[in-house]
């Protein structure tokens, strides 16, 4: 019923003379079935369908054409009608069918060489079969001499006649904190070169009882005390060297083990005398806390006497008395109780403290002896609080009844 001018121009046909016609003339009468057949399945829910037909144009034969197809909804229900876009695709039909023929031209070449492959693979798989035997007494060999390597507690690093390294087993890597393929070919001797800037007094220092250690540096930046030697290895008869294999020697637990015990000493020193402090200040303290304890009771006995009597009596004792000297009167009467109170509560944390720190580091605590651990974590908490109380608020909720445990004093009150 309608067509437009570029329909016709393609078709090279007049309007007029292709009105009235059927739109499937110019198609090939396989893809003109088909291309009813899909149409006559179109509905009011699903009214458009794409459909690839093949088409006979005058001028260049048979071409290929995409048609989008939609259905007028309010059309005649015994005469549809449909709306037809298309667009003429014939060259991309081409390229998808060279392009399948060149797939299938690269396919058979594929086969082919896979089957040449094939032959050349049976060939390789007997010269690698004998080659494997061959590699099989070799490995074995090698394993061997690796878990000799590797059950020795000491690192072992090999270097060739200019110092770089060759080789080095699983310990050497754990002592110098890096990993073959990092480090071969490399020279050893700058990597073994100690840190002469490491201060004697700093963890990882050089030991007295191990004179010849030196601190490694690692990569990492951690450090560890090792003892180095260096053993030349020439071949038989003669006296060239051709290479070194040096033998690394990890004493940093050892090292380390002996400065926690001289540490361990001087805390204990260090302990004696805070406890001797601690018991030259307890008596003082003892005499303070009492006197303030006293005036307490006296101001009391003063406020509930005569201070009240000045106050209550019917003389002139109280008029007597300037307002200047009435106001210091009362002032003392309403602060020395607060400065008392303060003085005394400032007097028995001070007194606790020392107590705690007599238990903490008293000299004579190595033995056993049942301790209540309660105990323990106040003395701990009181000595420690300068460290925490700008920090944390902290809320000590111990039960009243404290647990006890057989320990050694001394242990339990580090460990604390």
């Amino acid at each position: 019923t309608f067509v437009n001018r570029a329909y016709c121009s393609y078709f090279e046909a007049s309007q007029n003379a292709i009105l009235g016609t059927s739109f499937t003339d110019h198609m090939l009468d396989d893809d003109a079935a088909s291309f009813l057949s899909q149409i006559a399945e179109l509905t009011p829910e699903d009214p458009e369908v794409l459909v690839e037909v093949r088409s006979l144009a005058r001028s260049e034969g048979v071409r290929w054409h995409r048609w989008t197809v939609v259905k007028i909804a309010d059309a005649d229900v015994d005469f549809p009608e449909y709306q037809a876009v298309g667009a003429d695709i014939t060259e991309d039909k081409l390229k998808d069918a060279a392009l399948e023929r060149s797939q299938l031209h690269l396919e058979t070449m594929i086969a082919s060489r896979t089957e040449q492959l094939s032959r050349s693979k049976a060939t390789l798989q007997l010269e690698m079969e004998q080659h494997q035997q061959t590699a099989a007494v070799l490995r074995q060999e090698k394993e061997l001499l690796r878990t000799i390597l590797e059950s020795v507690s000491e690192g072992l690093v090999s270097t060739d006649d200019l110092g770089r390294i060759t080789g080095m087993n699983t310990p050497a890597e754990k002592i110098m904190g890096v990993v073959l393929r990092q480090v071969k070919g490399r020279e050893l001797e700058p990597l073994l070169r100690p840190d002469c800037s490491q201060s004697s007094d700093a963890a990882g220092a050089p030991s007295p009882w191990f004179p010849d250690a030196q601190i490694l540096v690692r990569p990492d930046g951690s450090r560890r005390l090792v003892t180095v030697e260096q053993n030349p290895v020439a071949p038989q008869d003669s006296l060239d060297v051709l290479r070194s294999v040096w033998v690394l020697k990890d004493v940093t637990a050892h090292a380390e083990m002996d400065r926690r015990l001289r540490l361990e000493q001087k805390l204990s020193a260090l302990g004696r005398l805070a406890s001797g402090v601690a018991h030259e200040l307890n008596t003082p303290m003892q005499y303070i806390g009492d006197n303030i304890s006293f005036l307490t009771k006296v101001w009391q006995e003063f406020t509930q006497g005569a201070y009240s009597t000045i106050l209550n009596a019917d003389g002139g004792v109280w008029q007597s008395l300037s307002q200047a000297e009435q106001r210091q009167l009362h002032y003392y009467s309403r602060e020395v109780p607060v400065a008392l109170k303060e003085s005394l509560f400032g007097i028995t944390h001070a007194s606790e403290i020392i107590g705690a720190l007599k238990e903490f580091a008293h000299p004579s605590q190595e033995q056993m002896a049942w301790v209540k651990v309660g105990r323990l974590i106040n003395n701990a908490l009181k000595l420690s609080r300068n460290e925490w109380k700008h920090f944390v608020d902290l809320d000590l909720n111990l039960a009243l009844t404290y647990p006890r445990s057989f320990v050694q004093l001394a242990r339990s009150n580090r460990c604390c």
